[in-house]
């Protein structure tokens, strides 16, 4: 059966996402009550004041992180990544199952090993660290982001 947990991406993913500056609001959230994370899902206007009111205020303070899904995430990852310098060759995006781990790559037509690639147990981190990697190397920024998810 399939926990919440692989189905957002990991709370130190989401934590770097945030560092970055991404910080659209998720279906569901990283939260800390009590001194534990869970993953807590926001689909009722009572959710959201909860999520206003107790979370953010001082009510009840405690960190959040978005906890973003695979389709969330799908909506950054580019489908093409042109090269920097514009010498080289475009690269395309490729998800593979590789035996128990996901693995999230940009491949350029020839024979040449992938531009960027990232190898994780679930496919949502492996996606989430991609957007990580690209806005780390100036692909994505976290204006893109807040437009995209």
């Amino acid at each position: 059966m399939l926990s919440i947990d692989n189905e957002v991406c990991s709370l130190k993913a989401a934590k770097k996402l945030q560092t970055l500056g991404f910080t659209k609001k998720s279906l569901f959230y990283w939260i800390n009550p009590l001194g534990k994370w869970n993953v807590t899902v926001i689909n009722s206007e009572l959710d959201k004041i909860y999520l206003e009111h107790c979370v953010e205020d001082t009510i009840f303070p405690m960190d959040k992180y978005p906890a973003y899904t695979i389709f969330e995430l799908s909506t950054i990852l580019p489908t093409m990544l042109n090269p920097v310098s514009g010498s080289g060759s475009p690269a395309s995006l490729h998800i593979l199952k590789l035996n128990d781990q996901w693995m999230v790559c940009y491949i350029t037509q020839y024979s040449q090993p992938p531009r960027i690639t990232i190898i994780k147990k679930t496919l949502v981190d492996a996606m989430a660290y991609m957007v990580i990697e690209l806005a780390v190397k100036g692909f994505i920024d976290s204006k893109t982001l807040q437009e995209n998810i």
